[in-house]
C-alpha cells in the first residue's frame, strides 16, 4: 500500500507553489474536523494550498510529519510528492525570516540569498561546498552560512567552533572548505573562553535549524524558505558535479 500510495503521489501534477498559499489560522483549525488526526494524537501546524490538494505538517510527539490530503478531505496519502514541472519533491517553504541575521558568516554579496546549514565533518557537505566559487561566479548570489554539527560526526563541533574563529580574518569561500585534515585545525588552540562564545553561537544555529525542520546537511534555503536540492539546483545552473 504504501508503494502504491508514492506511485499515486507522484503521478498528481501538482499546481506551481508559487501561485499556492498557506491556509489562515483559523482554517488550519478548523481543518480537521473529522478529528483524524486527533484520534492518532496529531496536531495540524501548517496547510498549504497546492491548488490540486493540501500539503499538511502535522506534529505527533516530537516527530514532525509532511501528508498529502485531497481536496474533497476524504482521503490521505503519505510518502514522497513530486512537482512534475521541476523534478523535484515537494517540501513546504518554511519561515526564514527566523534565521535572518543569525548566520555565522556570508559569501558574495548577491542580491539573490540562499542559506546553508553545514557540518564540516559532512561528506555531502564537503561535496557541495567545492562548487560554491562557482556558484558565485554564475550567479549573483549571497550565501549564509550556518553551523549544524552532526551528532554522529566526532569533530563537527570543533570544526564549526574552529571556523567561527576565523571569520573577519580569512576569505569566507576557504572557511567553509576547512575540514578536519586541515593543518590549522588540527594545530588549532582556541581558549576556553572562546570555545564557550563559539558554542553559543553554534547553539543558536542549531535551535533554529531545528525549528526549520532539519533532518540531514546540507540543508540549502532560498530566500523564500524553499528547501533546494543541491543536485537540482546545480543542474540549473549549468554546474557539473563529479568534475
Amino acid at each position: 500500500m504504501k508503494k502504491r500510495n508514492k506511485i499515486l503521489l507522484s503521478l498528481v501534477a501538482l499546481a506551481s507553489l508559487a501561485n499556492a498559499d498557506f491556509l489562515s489560522q483559523e482554517e488550519v483549525k478548523n481543518f480537521d474536523k473529522a478529528g483524524f488526526f486527533d484520534k492518532v494524537n496529531g496536531k495540524v501546524t501548517r496547510v498549504f494550498d497546492s491548488g490540486s490538494m493540501y500539503i499538511v505538517d502535522v506534529q505527533q510527539k516530537e516527530i514532525n510529519d509532511t501528508v498529502y490530503v485531497t481536496k474533497d478531505k476524504k482521503v490521505m496519502f503519505s510518502g514522497v510528492a513530486i512537482d512534475m514541472n521541476k523534478g523535484q519533491k515537494i517540501n513546504l517553504p518554511v519561515d526564514i525570516s527566523i534565521a535572518k541575521g543569525k548566520e555565522s558568516f556570508s559569501i558574495g554579496n548577491g542580491k539573490n540569498e540562499i542559506s546553508i546549514f553545514t557540518d564540516a565533518q559532512c561528506p555531502y557537505c564537503q561535496a557541495f561546498v567545492k562548487y560554491i566559487p562557482e556558484i558565485i561566479e554564475k550567479t549573483d548570489t549571497k550565501i549564509n552560512v550556518f553551523h549544524y554539527p552532526l551528532q554522529m560526526h566526532s569533530k563537527a563541533r570543533a570544526l564549526a567552533q574552529y571556523q567561527t574563529s576565523l571569520v573577519g580574518k580569512m576569505n569566507p569561500v576557504d572557511i567553509i572548505k576547512i575540514d578536519e585534515h586541515d593543518r590549522g585545525f588540527r594545530e588549532s588552540n582556541m581558549t576556553s573562553e572562546f570555545i564557550e562564545k563559539a558554542n553559543k553561537e553554534i547553539d543558536e544555529q542549531i535551535a533554529i535549524g531545528n525549528k526549520l525542520g532539519i533532518k540531514g546537511t546540507p540543508y540549502i534555503l532560498d530566500s523564500k524558505g524553499n528547501v533546494l536540492d543541491w543536485q537540482v539546483y546545480f543542474s540549473k545552473l549549468g554546474i557539473k558535479i563529479g568534475r
